[in-house]
């Protein structure tokens, strides 16, 4: 699957003392694919994907994928703290690598950083959750915390089914499903996709939403030197088959712009918004 925003930006940083980037954490916020690690944050509640790796030991990458160029720059201030790339560890280690407890760990591994979290909300709910009980219940608790909806759906006034869209996640497509069943059972007659301030997330998610909408092809994509591959929607998955209006506005961007761009024909599907 790949993940294309708005926005993107990147940069290469070199790290004040040894450093070695941590593993994915047992909570599933932050995943680890190929050496390259992956976690979503939220800058004024709009998605950041934000990735980091470690090509050479003196050289850590980092690069955001966000609605505009700020909030880039903002995820990517947090992500260097947690990851504790500007940390100046010499003293520490100075003082400590001798020491009998504690020492050989730290000359054994002298990358090491404290685990932090970039969300403030995210370093008070787990030191708490951690604390009080035993630690597989935590983080079960924790990975619940953090798993909000990307869709979530109600029935309007005239028969009109609501569905709001925040991003294109790994789950997007199964929420949607539920959401749909929900909104025919109670007899719907019509829809509202709600796209406004989605900054995109999953291609794969865009595809398999696009599926309950349209049929044919979704989206094209080109290598700089191969051939364009065409992605098509899911014969499998029924479409809705009642009349659509999609809401969009300037913060609707990447796989949310391929759902929008997709109406199944003037007399059933319509967009609005700036």
């Amino acid at each position: 699957m790949t993940v294309a925003e708005r926005f993107e930006l990147r940069i290469e940083l070199t790290p004040r003392s040894p450093l070695a980037l941590p593993g994915a954490g047992p909570d599933g916020v932050m995943r680890r694919r190929a050496g390259v690690l992956e976690r979503l944050l939220h800058v004024e509640d709009r998605p950041v994907l934000v990735r980091a790796a470690q090509p050479v030991a003196n050289s850590v990458l980092l690069g955001a994928w966000g609605p505009s160029r700020g909030a880039c720059e903002v995820a990517l201030t947090r992500m260097r703290f947690a990851l504790g790339v500007d940390d100046d560890t010499s003293e520490f280690h100075r003082r400590f690598r001798d020491d009998p407890l504690i020492g050989r760990a730290i000359r054994a591994a002298p990358g090491l950083r404290p685990p932090r979290r970039p969300e403030p909300f995210e370093a008070l709910a787990w030191a708490i959750c951690e604390q009080l009980i035993e630690y597989p219940r935590a983080v079960a608790i924790e990975r619940r915390m953090v798993a909000a909806p990307d869709v979530t759906g109600r029935v309007l006034d005239g028969g009109v089914g609501y569905v709001r869209l925040r991003a294109f996640g790994a789950q997007s497509a199964a929420q949607l499903d539920a959401v749909l069943a929900r909104l025919r059972a109670a007899g719907v007659r019509a829809y509202v996709l709600d796209l406004r301030a989605n900054g995109g997330g999953y291609r794969d998610a865009a595809i398999a939403v696009a599926s309950h909408f349209v049929r044919g092809t979704v989206v094209t994509t080109q290598e700089r030197a191969g051939k364009p591959t065409a992605f098509a929607a899911n014969t499998a998955t029924p479409t809705i088959g009642a009349p659509l209006a999609v809401l969009v506005d300037g913060d609707t961007a990447s796989a949310a712009e391929i759902v929008a761009g997709h109406r199944p024909g003037r007399h059933r599907a319509g967009c609005r918004g700036r």
